[in-house]
């Protein structure tokens, strides 16, 4: 016959003021690990979301000719130099999309800033990210995309581009 010992004649089952502690400090880290972005580790990768940097002038020009319906409008976000995106579509002028005009535009989007839990707070846009918001808004088609700005290529292609567009073609 097995006899099962009861828990209460077993001792203090209550954690002690260290293991409570760091119980607390487990429990506060999984619930900041859902705040994080999906594949946040991938993007924090800013050596791979470079690829081919464009200009943003140049960026810009070349949406222009791509959707002359699309309307830019300088702004400032945090303090820098930034442009946002709109689409009339006919009947309405939508706000789709923005990035930061005083740099280079990376050619994918990656954390460049994390609180103290490790989550982000600030992203830096990548050109092919704002590609994906006017495809998904209808202000372009990806046929458009990749004539004027090519394919994309290497890893960071079948996280994002690729993945988004197969079901647009």
């Amino acid at each position: 016959m097995l006899i099962q010992p009861n828990k209460a004649e077993l001792g203090d089952t209550r954690l002690s003021l260290e293991e409570g502690l760091i119980k607390l400090k487990e429990d506060n880290q999984k619930l900041a690990d859902t705040k994080k972005l999906p594949n946040q580790e991938f993007l924090e990768n800013k050596e791979a979301a470079k690829g081919r940097p464009l200009e943003p002038r140049e960026f810009l020009l070349t949406l222009e000719k791509m959707q002359p319906q699309l309307l830019f409008k300088p702004t400032k976000v945090w303090n820098r130099d930034s442009v946002a995106i709109y689409h009339f579509d006919g009947t309405e002028l939508k706000y789709i999309t923005g990035f930061f005009v005083d740099c280079p535009l990376p050619e994918w989007s990656y954390v460049n800033e994390k609180d103290a839990k490790g989550i982000a707070t600030r992203v830096q846009r990548g050109w092919r990210e704002v590609l994906i918001q006017l495809i998904k808004a209808k202000a372009l088609i990806p046929a458009q995309a990749e004539k004027n700005l090519g394919k994309a290529n290497g890893a960071r292609a079948t996280g994002s581009w690729d993945n988004y567009l197969q079901g647009r073609r």
